[in-house]
């Protein structure tokens, strides 16, 4: 019986270890996949009635300028082409549990954090989302969400 719940207590550690490692690595890894520079391609808001969605827009490509140069560091550079309109305040950056967390600070010191989950991150593509909107109304949960989809430059 001591052997079986030894055996039995190995097993367990060693699948918690295995958690634990690959969670690490995937995490590492879209770190990885995340540095360099990106151009903003489409934005598109997704409108969901009692979990089910309705309907999805293409917002205008206002977008078009908007370039982002991700370090490896965890900072952030924000500009328009031509480095014409370039954030001054300091952004960092970095992936949490399927989140992707941006902390600006203004130059008055306040600081704002933006979380948004990550939909899909490969080596040239990747979409974050955010939650725009949410509210119940006679019987009816209504949700809009922002998905930003990324190309690498």
């Amino acid at each position: 019986m001591k052997t079986n719940c030894k055996i039995m207590m190995n097993l367990i550690i060693g699948i918690m270890m295995s958690l634990v490692f690959f969670s690490c690595s995937k995490t590492e890894q879209d770190s990885q996949n995340v540095v360099g520079e990106w151009k903003i391609s489409q934005l598109f808001m997704k409108y969901y009635e009692n979990g089910t969605e309705v309907a999805t827009v293409e917002e205008e490509n206002f977008y078009d300028y908007f370039n982002f140069i991700f370090y490896s560091d965890g900072t952030l550079r924000a500009y328009f082409d031509d480095n014409v309109g370039e954030s001054p305040n300091p952004i960092t950056w970095k992936i949490e549990d399927g989140k992707m967390i941006f902390k600006e600070v203004l130059q008055d010191g306040k600081e704002y954090e933006y979380v948004l989950d990550i939909v899909e991150l490969t080596k040239s593509s990747m979409i974050l989302a955010m939650l725009h909107n949410e509210y119940d109304m006679q019987g009816v949960h209504y949700k809009s969400t922002l998905n930003i989809h990324f190309v690498k430059k």
